[in-house]
């Protein structure tokens, strides 16, 4: 693969920092290797359904293996490439998929589908499916450094040569032949995971009785605030006046903190997800109740609430990393701010309060930015399934809000058919990119953000495969 010696400079620093990163990785990996005296994990195929392949990348001290398991059969494969390779690589496309600095169609960076292909084919995925042909959902744990890699965006077959409309440069995207749109995906930390939930799960319990509850269009700012005019939901309103970073040696946290809460009503209203619940609740049967919108979408309203009884429950808002402002030091969701700071409510749902919910929904819908992209401890996707959800769909990169639009639209349409979150997102993704009105939507950049972490075989009742 080229991913160091081809593509931009900014490019080839993401990933020369992956190549760092997974070296260091490594090392860390081996000494936990020698310690747990290299023990292999057990085979896990006896919790597969009859359509499901799992692929689990294991990270050895010799190496990156790949077991497979399809139909009772468990086969296990050595990568050729090595581990910081294939993250450098990861890196390289994962620069291509995030619009953060695009804002205009005309200057979206080319998706590089032969490196996407020639990661998907470093990675077996290709064989593996030719191996395991009645594989409809494949459900894939990858650790460390692989779990940056897009892998709905990754190419199974390249468009062939000709055929295409010159005149439309996201035709080729079109005629390619994707990882994410070829069968549902879901990611899991382990098979181990998926065994353990799918066993509880199995027990004769009903399911919640509420159908949703969708959380959106909180207010960082007063209620007669404009609404936003950039494209982007994840643009801050005025970006040049936002806090710098405290120096280091800042003696008051607290200080600190409060200028990092108080730089959070700089950000942009998007008056978009209130459609996007409505259109949620409206296909799900939720009364309006399960909509708490504006000056409703509070974190007091949310610890009020018996979440226990939704099956779905939906956040359509921001999503703020660590970092992103002054204070914040884990992952968190935007609510409505209120007026001022307490214990109960500071308008931000973290990652660690999450943890704490005691949930029972079948489904998670994160429809906000950077809420999909590591199931590790501390993510926000990680949280929600540690605090009982069975599956949270989630963005692995800045998200626009129009797009999210139309998928959440095309998910309701979906709705009467009762699918597998996997197989819903699949179709809905594949309903985003298929737009001849808006043909960049074939730009895996807008169609493949969305990814399911935990078990995509359920449904929206609580029903798995």
């Amino acid at each position: 693969m080229s991913a160091l010696a081809d593509g931009p400079p900014g490019a080839r620093l993401r990933a020369l920092d992956s190549v760092l990163a997974a070296l260091a990785w490594l090392a860390t990996a081996a000494l936990a290797a020698a310690a747990a005296g290299c023990a292999s994990p057990a085979p896990t195929q006896q919790w597969l359904g009859a359509n499901e392949l799992f692929l689990d990348y294991r990270i050895t001290t010799s190496g990156v293996e790949l077991a497979a398991d399809c139909a009772g059969r468990t086969t296990v494969h050595a990568l050729a490439a090595d581990l910081p390779s294939l993250a450098a690589s990861a890196a390289v496309l994962s620069s291509q998929l995030d619009p953060s600095d695009v804002g205009t169609i005309d200057r979206m960076p080319a998706y590089d589908m032969a490196e996407a292909a020639r990661l998907a084919d470093a990675l077996r995925i290709g064989a593996a499916l030719v191996e395991c042909p009645s594989a409809r959902h494949v459900i894939v744990a990858a650790e460390g450094p692989l779990a940056a890699v897009p892998f709905a965006a990754l190419v199974l077959d390249m468009p062939a040569a000709g055929g295409g409309n010159d005149r439309d440069p996201f035709a080729a995207y079109r005629r390619a032949r994707w990882f994410g749109q070829a069968v549902a995906l879901s990611n899991v930390a382990s098979g181990g995971w998926i065994e353990r939930r799918r066993q509880a799960g199995s027990a004769d319990r009903p399911p919640p009785p509420e159908p949703l509850l969708a959380f959106a269009d909180p207010l960082p700012v007063p209620p007669d605030a404009p609404a936003a005019a950039a494209p982007l939901a994840w643009k801050m309103a005025d970006e040049d006046d936002a806090l710098e970073p405290s120096p280091p040696g800042t003696p008051d946290a607290r200080q600190t903190a409060d200028r990092g809460w108080a730089s959070l009503r700089r950000l942009a209203r998007v008056p978009l997800t209130s459609d996007q619940a409505v259109a949620l609740a409206a296909a799900y049967g939720a009364g309006p109740g399960a909509i708490l919108l504006r000056e409703a979408a509070t974190e007091r309203a949310l610890r009020r609430l018996d979440l226990g009884r939704y099956r779905t429950l939906a956040f359509a808002t921001h999503g703020l990393v660590p970092g992103e402002f002054d204070g914040l030091t884990e992952p968190a969701l935007l609510l409505t701010l209120p007026p001022g700071r307490t214990d109960e409510d500071d308008g931000l749902l973290l990652a660690s309060e999450v943890r704490a919910l005691k949930l029972r929904a079948a489904w998670v819908l994160l429809l906000a930015c950077n809420t999909g992209s590591r199931i590790a401890a501390g993510s926000m996707t990680g949280a929600f399934l540690d605090a009982g959800a069975g599956a949270v769909l989630g963005a692995r990169w800045p998200v626009i809000s129009e797009v999210v639009t139309d998928f959440v639209a095309a998910l309701a349409r979906l709705a009467p058919a009762d699918l597998p979150l996997a197989e819903a997102v699949r179709r809905a993704s594949l309903a985003v990119a298929d737009d001849r009105i808006r043909p960049h939507h074939a730009h895996p950049m807008l169609w493949a953000p969305f990814a399911v972490s935990g078990d995509g075989a359920l449904r929206a009742l609580g029903r798995a495969r």
